[in-house]
């Protein structure tokens, strides 16, 4: 049975999420530590803007693990987000969603065996590479898709199976999914879709 959410990949999320939430911790505990000596009414004000910083990054870095199987002939939407453009073109179908800062980071592969179609150098420690856009297709390109944002955290080593987590996108970005015309279209302008459930096109 696939495990859709691997126990490295999410270690390696909770640890990039720590590392940002460390310093609103670190000036809320030191506003705390200095209030018990000498009261200063703008600390309070500084440690409730450090609270809410935090509780932004809980929901922006918010993965949703709850996926499951789905019919073979099914392509799946890679992010959360709105359909927000639907193009048919000669060759290809184009669909265009847009991913919000508040809703669910999680990216997934949306078919079996996707591969990078432009290879990235940027990596952290962790083995994981941190840009600013993603392009994968699958073996024929028949499946293609590109995403695009200020964070995205991909994962190489992740399963290349569909559904599986495959890294996050933080805040606000936008996919452009590009199918051939051997696929139906099953989604609607303005649909909510969600990564790795929503089927956006299926093989006829």
């Amino acid at each position: 049975m696939t495990d859709y959410n691997p126990p490295e990949v999410l270690i390696s999320i909770t640890k990039i999420k720590y590392q940002k939430a460390i310093i609103p911790i670190l000036i809320v505990l030191g506003v705390f530590i200095i209030e018990l000596t000498s009261p200063i009414q703008i600390l309070r004000y500084i440690s409730l803007l450090a609270f809410i910083y935090y509780l932004y990054l809980i929901i922006i870095y918010r993965i949703n693990k709850s996926v499951g199987e789905t019919e073979d002939k099914q392509v799946l939407s890679p992010i959360h987000g709105k359909v927000v453009k639907i193009e048919n073109h000669d060759n290809e179908i184009i669909v265009i969603i847009l991913k919000n800062f508040y809703q669910p980071a999680d990216i997934r592969f949306s078919s079996d065996n996707e591969r990078e179609r432009i290879e990235d150098d940027k990596k952290t420690d962790e083995g994981v590479d941190k840009r600013d856009n993603l392009s994968l297709s699958n073996q024929d390109s028949s499946i293609k898709w590109t995403l695009n944002g200020k964070s995205i955290y991909y994962f190489p080593r992740a399963l290349k199976r569909k559904s599986v987590l495959a890294g996050i996108i933080t805040g606000k970005g936008i996919c452009h999914f590009q199918l051939t015309q051997d696929y139906s279209i099953l989604v609607k302008l303005g649909q909510k879709v969600e990564a790795g459930i929503t089927a956006i096109g299926a093989i006829e």
